[in-house]
């Protein structure tokens, strides 16, 4: 696969249409289809479904095109680090979730940026799988993770902070007056909690036996970890 078909394919899955995205590209229609065509062929699979006003992704194409934002952009990262004449240069990529230990994180770049002025800063949010899997891919270049899991694979640091989960909800609640929330107190409230909390067990030695009455009516893809329930 050449970098240059991928970004042909990227803009017609952004496009949805080939005609948007071959004007977009500065290419004819005809080229474009062609490269697409030899994409298919040479993957031996479809990766559109062609409709009468737009096109739409199959499962092979949804895949191919997260792949290809990676290693688009792990190429355009690649080429303008080469590329800079001076030494210290380049993009420095790093992930997280939400947390307070960012804050140190946060005046480390600042110092970078005032000594290294050339250096630019990508900042990508996610959680804690999310970043392995970039770290993995090489699509970041540090990674602060905020779950327990092995770290045998990296060189790692401790950050000295430590997270608190907390409870959101309106001003009003009757919750809102407590000093500290019990996990008595959310039993019969819808909950939205975070999935990945929850995957790996992080509230089972708060609540306890409690757990079994809670009401978790949806886990969240949450970045911060955020533990809350809507307005009933």
């Amino acid at each position: 696969m050449e970098l240059r078909v991928l970004r042909y394919f990227l803009a017609v899955a952004q496009q949805r249409n080939i005609t948007k995205a071959a004007r977009e590209l500065l290419v004819s229609q005809p080229t474009l289809s062609k490269q697409l065509a030899d994409l298919e062929s040479e993957l031996s699979v479809k990766l559109f479904i062609r409709g009468h006003r737009q096109i739409t992704l199959t499962d092979e194409g949804e895949y191919l095109q997260a792949r290809a934002k990676e290693i688009i952009q792990l190429a355009d990262q690649t080429a303008t680090n080469i590329q800079k004449e001076q030494f210290v240069t380049g993009t420095l990529s790093i992930g997280a979730g939400e947390s307070i230990g960012m804050q140190r994180i946060m005046e480390v770049l600042s110092e970078i940026i005032q000594d290294y002025p050339d250096v630019k800063i990508r900042l990508v949010s996610g959680n804690a799988d999310e970043m392995e899997t970039a770290l993995k891919h090489g699509t970041i270049d540090f990674a602060v993770l905020m779950a327990h899991r092995s770290l045998d694979s990296y060189h790692h640091l401790q950050l000295p902070e430590t997270d608190r989960w907390g409870l959101a909800m309106q001003k009003d609640n009757p919750l809102a007056q407590k000093n500290a929330i019990k996990p008595a107190d959310l039993i019969g409230l819808p909950l939205l909690v975070s999935e990945q909390a929850l995957d790996e067990h992080r509230f089972q030695d708060w609540w306890g036996n409690v757990g079994n009455n809670l009401r978790l009516v949806q886990n969240e893809n949450n970045r911060s970890g955020l533990f809350c329930y809507p307005k009933s």
